[in-house]
């Protein structure tokens, strides 16, 4: 064959030609020639040239189909009895068939250039849609094998497995077996030796074999050989299902991955490279996919039933709580009738997690999943209908409550990649159990829309008629919660707006919040909720983070199967100890329960009983809601700036009205003279320390910011000066005493110098009334930078638990690390600040002769500077001997900065390193009624309030103390009865209940 093109190159008057044997030749190279024609003085001249050219190490080369092997010969067989001494797959033997592939494609579609012909994809084409067509059928087979019949005759062993080390095995398809009626028996992926009866075992490993058989469907016949299929229409690949239970018990105990897995299994087939072993790992997929659905229907009976998978409920493929309420299941008859009813209390917890995100791989039509809610994650397609219609509906409440983590990322997406920025989940809290349809993808942060409908989905099954959630931001989600449930479709809470449900915030996130939410949503001071914490989602995130590196690379419906698997291998494990974790716990809260009640008696006797049945009927109503006064905190005013201000405003009007007043300044009074003074000396404080951190790179506008700032602090320093002049003219001899320093012209703020009477009172005569104004405004400053030193702790405390929750890589924790280091130093600033108040205090008490605030306001030292629990102190702790004294630093009192200026606690218990008040691990009952009686005293709360005269004065300390006790007290013997009735729960869930 001889063609004809022009040449690379432009030649004048000639062309080439290019001559390509037809048949290229058996090595895949050929011989080109090349002949250039040119045209000179009339004639034409020819040039001929030859060159080799090598097969091309990319492109294929052209070739013929070839025909594919001839089979080997048929086996006749006269009888079963003639292969009795054929060996049979052992699989439960040391080299257990794990993975049978066959790598030949047989005959292939291919073009003349010997590429693969693109398939047309149609719906017979895709796997899994083959599957759930087919799904009752794999379940039935399933069901068989653990059955206690027996299978089809056994067909003639005419093939011998070649193992090449729990990992790939390659074979083709092969011709008819006959069995002993003589019906053709096929045999799948096997290696046929000439001669059975002497074949010998392969070189590595022993030789299994297995049997087939020819009157079922080439997947069905594998599956009754114990080998799951990867497809069901002429499958070339299958998994022995001893491969995938290991590897599903993998992925729930270790995290392993498909990758990591087949990685081993190839290290094991192969160690040295040298053999090259197929990668199989998307076939692999589908079949990890396929069997957790198959072993999710098969264990909830999805088999027994005539229904089949069409017939699955939503939320009916769950492992449901022994220890939960469930009616019909596990509660006793005319439960519904009992007078406590929160005793079948349900107790939820809502929570997110932002590690188990998902990339924007696959889609749902690609990869809609198996499971379509009958487990643990909401159904997809109604959870979208339902985010299209109120998503934008429902908005997102501003916060009235510190900045919490849960409300900034409610506007926060996944980020850039990302479908999912995280997963939501309302499950039971007092034994950290998934529920039912509780669990679904966040697709922009922690939003109210998507919480109310996990919530509500999960209520779809066994709801009570008591209530308990637990949120981290309940004190804003759960204000508008039922008018928002009004508006959705027909859901339990809608239905039932006047059901009984109890918000509140779990123990460990509840010091973040604002001292009004401290009071209402705590779990230690709210009654019949036992020792629950509502902790439960955080303790059972730390077993499914590790899922993320797994599941952020999957599509949308293997991503949602394969947490419902891993969510129900959690519950199973809980579940099949749930009797010997609730005998532990009903042991400890027996001996707490003890302890307590022995303490309370020998405090409570030392009160008078007209403050033990006073304090008792506060603490009853406040419980109750019919009263507002909260007997957990001091009832005295808080001191402020501003308070104080108000005091001096008014006393100074009396003395107006009196005429016993001097004007010196017709617009600035005596008082508001001295606060400018203060509030310039606080200023000067605060621009220092700016100056301190702006660091040798600070930008220029960054520089002029900080500049300006003490320009204007300045001019405030000159104007005040001129009225320093008039209010305090002693001072200005003094202050001509050092020159230009401590004027406005000095170069430095640090060398300002107010000369507040506090300053000079010892050195020159002052006004007595400026000394008396300055002295109660610097208690009034005191309170206040208590408050904002509690504050920060609290701050630092919440950044604390944010970088331990959220902060993963260098990145992250870096610059939580640098937000942590920032509050310290203000932290630190303001422990100097209190102490140098103090100081000034104590020379003003000398002229004003008061002594009385030293009890309130003491002397700070290190050891005070603590935050709401040991979390605080343990991130502090250094060195050996530092983690030695924090193990016990759990049982430690709050210290003094607590109870000044009004409360920063719940009351005066211990804070533990969980969150939970170390106080309460002594809780318990005084008395069953819950009246809070003394035991063996004749305190009746029936009795008639006593005359108020004849009452002793009500100290808060004593009062908090032994409503705290009380409170304590009643969480034990809640606990005991509330576990009481979990174990019975239990018994009757094995034994009646599934």
């Amino acid at each position: 064959m001889s063609t004809h093109r022009r040449g690379g190159m432009k030649r004048k008057k000639g062309f080439t030609s290019h001559e390509i044997p037809e048949d290229p030749g058996p090595c895949g190279g050929y011989v080109e020639t090349h002949t250039e024609y040119q045209r000179q003085q009339g004639s034409v001249t020819a040039t001929t040239s030859s060159i080799n050219i090598p097969p091309s190490p990319i492109k294929p080369t052209a070739r013929k189909k070839e025909r594919p092997p001839s089979p080997p010969p048929a086996l006749e067989v006269e009888s079963v009895e003639a292969l009795a001494g054929a060996p049979n797959i052992n699989l439960e033997g040391p080299y257990d068939v794990l993975w049978v592939e066959n790598d030949s494609d047989g005959e292939e579609d291919r073009d003349e250039g010997g590429r693969k012909k693109k398939r047309r994809k149609t719906v017979d084409s895709n796997p899994l849609a083959q599957f759930t067509e087919s799904v009752n059928t794999m379940v039935d087979e399933l069901l068989r094998l653990e059955g206690p019949g027996t299978l089809e005759p056994a067909c003639a062993k005419g093939a011998w497995w070649r193992d090449t080390g729990h990992v790939l095995l390659t074979g083709s398809r092969s011709g008819p077996v006959l069995a002993s009626n003589g019906a053709p028996c096929v045999t799948w992926g096997c290696e046929f030796s000439s001669d059975t009866s002497t074949a010998s075992p392969a070189p590595i490993l022993a030789p299994p074999s297995t049997t087939i058989f020819a009157t079922q469907p080439l997947a069905i016949q594998l599956m009754r050989a114990r080998l799951f299929p990867a497809t069901l229409t002429e499958p070339r690949t299958a998994a022995s299902f001893r491969v995938l239970e290991t590897f599903q018990m993998l992925s729930f105990t270790a995290k392993t991955s498909a990758y990591e897995f087949l990685a081993a299994l190839k290290r094991r087939t192969d160690n040295t490279h040298l053999e090259a072993v197929p990668d199989r790992y998307r076939e692999f997929m589908r079949m990890v996919h396929e069997w957790r659905h198959l072993r999710l229907l098969k264990r909830t009976g999805r088999g027994h039933d005539p229904s089949g998978m069409k017939g699955t409920k939503p939320g009916e493929c769950v492992v449901l709580c022994p220890a939960c309420p469930l009616s019909g299941i596990n509660l006793p008859e005319g439960w519904n009738n009992d007078d406590n009813q929160w005793l079948h209390a349900l107790f939820l917890a809502i929570d997110a997690n932002f590690r188990l995100t998902r990339r924007m791989v696959s889609d749902d039509l690609k990869d809609p999943g198996l499971n379509r809610g009958y487990a643990y994650i909401v159904e997809e397609t109604k959870f979208k209908e339902y985010l299209a219609v109120f998503g934008e509906q429902i908005p997102d409440d501003k916060s009235t409550c510190n900045n919490h983590d849960a409300i900034k990322s409610a506007s926060i997406r996944g980020g850039r990649g990302f479908a999912a920025s995280g997963l939501g989940t309302v499950q039971c809290s007092r034994h950290d159990m998934k529920r039912p349809n509780g669990s679904g993808d966040l697709q922009k942060g922690e939003r109210y829309v998507n919480m109310d409908y996990f919530c509500l989905a999960t209520l779809e099954h066994n709801i009570p008629s008591v209530l308990v959630i637990s949120y981290d931001i309940v004190c804003q989600w759960s204000v508008n919660f039922v008018a928002r449930c009004l508006k959705y479709p027909p859901n339990p809470i809608g239905s039932n707006p006047a059901m009984d449900i109890r918000y509140l915030v779990p123990k460990f996130h509840l010091p973040a919040h604002v001292q009004k939410c401290r009071d209402n949503y705590s779990f230690n001071l709210t009654p019949h909720v036992g020792r629950t914490d509502g902790e439960a989602p955080e303790r059972g995130w730390a077993s499914s983070n590790d899922l993320a590196y797994s599941t952020r690379e999957m599509g949308p419906g293997s991503c949602r199967d394969t947490l419902d698997d891993c969510f129900s291998d959690m519950n199973w494990n809980k579940a099949t100890r749930m009797a010997a974790t609730l005998v532990s716990r009903a042991e400890d809260a027996v001996y707490w329960r003890q302890e307590q009640v022995e303490a309370w008696v020998s405090f409570a006797r030392t009160l008078p009983a007209d403050l033990r049945r006073r304090w008792t009927r506060m603490a009853r109503k406040w419980e109750q809601g019919k009263c507002s006064t909260n007997p957990f905190e001091y009832d005295n005013d808080v001191v402020t700036i501003s308070s104080v201000r108000f005091e001096l405003a008014l006393e100074e009007e009396t003395e107006i009205l009196a005429g016993n007043v001097a004007v010196v300044h017709k617009e600035v009074t005596p008082s508001e003279f001295v606060l400018q003074g203060l509030n310039l000396e606080d200023a000067i404080r605060r621009q220092l320390l700016n100056e301190d951190m702006l660091g040798a790179h600070a930008t220029d506008r960054k520089k002029s910011e900080v500049l300006e700032s003490a320009n204007t602090l300045r001019r405030r320093f000159i104007s005040w000066e001129e009225l320093q002049r008039l209010y305090m003219p002693t001072v200005m001899p003094h202050r001509q005493s050092f020159g230009v320093e401590g004027k406005a012209s000095s170069k430095n703020l640090r060398d300002i110098k107010l000369f507040l009477p506090s300053e000079v009172v010892s050195v020159i005569p002052c006004a007595e009334q400026l000394v008396r104004y300055e002295f109660r405004y610097w208690i009034a400053q005191a309170h206040a930078t208590l408050r904002d030193l509690c504050e920060r702790l609290v701050v630092r405390q919440h950044l604390y638990s944010s970088k331990k929750r959220y902060s993963h890589g260098t990145k992250a924790v870096t610059r939580s690390n640098r937000k942590i280091e920032a509050e310290g130093k203000w932290i630190a600033e303001l422990a100097s600040r209190y102490r140098s108040i103090r100081q000034t205090l104590v020379v003003l008490s000398s002229v004003v002769n008061e002594l009385s605030w030293q009890d309130t306001l003491k002397v700070l030292e290190d050891k005070d500077i603590q935050g709401l629990t040991t979390e605080d102190h343990a991130h502090r702790a250094v060195g050996a001997q530092g983690k030695k004294d924090r193990l016990g630093a759990g049982r430690k009192q709050l210290t003094w900065i607590w109870f000044v200026g009004g409360p920063q606690t719940l009351d005066g218990t211990q804070v533990d390193d969980d969150g939970d008040e170390a106080g309460d691990e002594g809780e318990d009952w005084m008395s069953d009624d819950g009246e809070g009686s003394v035991v063996g005293s004749n305190d009746d709360d029936n009795v008639n309030d006593p005359d108020e005269a004849a009452v002793p004065k009500d100290d808060p300390a004593l009062r908090i103390e032994f409503c705290s006790t009380r409170a304590r007290a009643h969480r034990w013997q809640e606990e005991c009865l509330l576990l009481e009735q979990e174990m019975d729960r239990v018994e009757r869930f094995w034994r009646d209940g599934r």
